[in-house]
């Protein structure tokens, strides 16, 4: 029993070290029997007569409280205790999936190496449960049915243990097979083996709850249970099976007439399943979405392809049906890898925040919440792990291309039997039909055309380069997605195109300033002339006004010459005199014999 548990705490060590199942499920499986052999070895003590039984308690009087808790007995508590924790870690191994861990082959070989100790210690035990006590052994020994029972349980064990050894080995020589389904299978078993040992014991459970006294049991009837005898009793499963229903029942089924008439009748009933199940190969159902081209020893039939539903052919290998999904819409990639989907059931199970960075961690959350975001168009992005370069025309410039092609298959001989890789085909085709229409072009020839057009004339080509090979595909359609420069060089050209942008945004506004100035310019000019010819006929109109005066005042001089002379001699005092004092004095004064004196002010001249 010490030594089963150790290996059970080494086993589940190096299960949990690697997270392989297959070692797990055996570490839980020798808990489970190493309680089941420690709580026998507790009840074939008691029956030991050296050994007195405890006092039973005494039973209360009527309508007294009963002032003490008996105590669970031992050996339930340990059958309790080992079957549910195998119950919950079973449930834990089946509901949670293992992390994608893979041991190296010396890790595995190891690994595998633990599971054989089990299975050989389980053997060992198994054994020595098995020898049958000589005569007069004290009645502290192993009954024949403790030890049928500690053997089957054993047994159990060491078959779980070699196949956990199995797996591992075939891991550690690089050909793993069916690793989780069968650590799945295993902890099923140990979670069905665990279910008989907690049923049988609910009644001692039972009265402890209730705190009801009773004799210690010196049985344990968890040692004979079923599931174990049933599958590993006999090498053949059958027979255990039987065995057990003779001891239930009391019947001995491999004498009936019935089980008779089944032996003989098994040679003509087997062949005549395999009869049946060798003609059954020649119906053959096609479904709705399905077209199918019939295969006579390995040569295609003539004709039309088979549509939906069930058809007659001769069995395999004369005739078989090869089908091919004509109303699937399928899709090729441009430009880069095909990026795999991470299943939705996985998806799912895992957690975001254990993924390795930010990336990650968003499409593991995308793929939980079932949105599919819009792929971003960031040319300084990438869009795939692989994205392909094409080289223009120019020989200096390369793009890169995100698209993808929608088809179908139209013809099922075509598409089977024109070439080997017709999808690898298709594929070539359209990368052909791309480089064709950007061989001739500049970088900014390629940015700048209508991606529309484009798209359906590359369908166009592609669909006359496929029906050029008889591929047997329809081209649905053709998504030019992005067409950009490689990621790389994004931010430069980015900085090349704002560059050129500003030059031509400087250009256009230094075109607008020098026809807002050629305006002003026409402007100013024209005001300029209009001012100009205004002033000449001021001018002119003034001039022609001066000599008609002129003519006039000659004429008036003609007529009368003293008087004008006179008007201009008055004229001219009056413009000399204006704004001046003026004094006049009679000249009857000095003629009359006075004189005058005059005296300048300071300062006045």
């Amino acid at each position: 029993m010490v030594v089963l548990l150790a290996w059970a705490f080494i086993a589940f060590a190096g299960g949990r070290a690697w997270w392989r199942g297959v070692l797990l499920a055996p570490a839980v499986h020798a808990v489970l029997v190493a309680g089941i052999l420690w709580a026998t070895t507790i009840v074939a003590g008691r029956r030991d007569p050296r050994r007195s039984a405890p006092e039973p308690e005494p039973l209360p009087k009527p309508g007294a409280p009963r002032r003490t808790v008996p105590r669970l007995e031992s050996a339930t508590f340990v059958v309790l205790g080992t079957a549910a924790s195998a119950l919950v870690a079973s449930a834990a191994g089946l509901i949670y999936i293992l992390p994608p861990a893979a041991p190296l082959p010396t890790e595995s070989a190891l690994l595998a190496g633990i599971a054989g100790i089990g299975g050989f210690i389980a053997v060992l035990i198994g054994r020595y449960a098995e020898v049958r006590p000589a005569e007069g052994a004290p009645p502290s020994d192993l009954s024949p049915d403790e030890s049928l029972g500690l053997g089957a349980w054993l047994r159990t064990l060491a078959l779980s243990c070699l196949l956990g050894a199995v797996s591992l080995g075939l891991r550690a020589s690089g050909r793993p097979w069916l690793e989780v389904e069968l650590s799945l299978a295993q902890f099923v078993v140990v979670g069905t083996l665990t279910i008989e040992p907690l049923v049988r014991a609910v009644p001692s459970l039972w009265r402890w709850w209730n705190l009801r006294a009773a004799a210690w049991p010196t049985e344990l009837p968890a040692v004979r249970a079923l599931g174990p005898r049933m599958l590993a009793s006999r090498l053949n499963p059958v027979a255990g099976a039987f065995d057990v229903l003779d001891d239930l029942l009391g019947i001995d089924i491999r004498a009936s007439w019935a089980l008779t008439f089944v032996r003989r009748s098994m040679a003509p009933l087997a062949v005549a399943v395999v009869a049946l199940g060798w003609l059954s190969t020649g119906l053959s159902m096609v479904h709705p979405d399905e077209h199918a081209v019939k295969e006579r020893f390995g040569e295609p039939v003539a004709g039309a392809s088979l549509g939906p539903g069930l058809h007659v052919t001769f069995p395999w290998p004369v005739e078989q049906l090869r089908r091919v999904s004509t109303g699937q819409v399928r899709m090729i990639t441009i430009g880069h890898e095909p990026e795999p989907e991470l299943p939705a059931g996985l998806a799912q199970a895992l957690d975001p925040g254990d993924a390795d960075d930010e990336e990650r961690e968003d499409a593991l959350a995308d793929a939980q919440s079932g949105d599919s975001a819009p792929e971003s168009r960031l040319w300084a992005r990438q869009h795939a792990d692989e994205e392909y370069t094409l080289l223009l025309g120019d020989g200096r410039d390369l793009v890169t291309i995100d698209a993808v092609v929608h088809y179908r298959v139209s013809d099922p001989h075509r598409w089977l039997y024109g070439m080997q890789n017709p999808n690898l085909a298709l594929r070539s085709l359209a990368y052909r039909a791309v480089m064709d229409r950007v061989i001739s072009q500049t970088l900014d020839e390629a940015l700048g055309q209508d991606f529309g057009a484009l798209a359906s004339r590359l369908e166009v080509e592609i669909q006359a380069e496929a029906d050029r090979y008889e591929l047997g595909v329809e081209v649905v359609d053709f998504t030019l997605g992005a067409l950009h420069p490689p990621v790389s060089v994004a931010e430069d050209y980015q900085a090349v195109v704002s560059a050129q942008i500003s030059r031509d945004t400087d250009r256009v506004g230094a075109e607008a300033y020098r026809v807002g100035r050629l305006s002003s310019a026409r402007i100013d000019q024209l005001d300029a002339q209009a001012s100009a010819h205004a002033l000449a006929a001021e001018r002119r109109a003034e001039a022609v006004g001066e000599a008609a005066a002129f003519e006039g005042l000659r004429a008036t001089v003609r007529t009368s010459e003293a008087d004008y002379r006179f008007r201009r001699r008055l004229e001219a005092l009056e413009d000399n005199l204006s704004g001046r004092p003026v004094v006049l004095i009679d000249d009857r004064i000095e003629r009359d014999g006075g004189q005058l004196w005059f005296s300048p002010s300071p300062g006045r001249r």
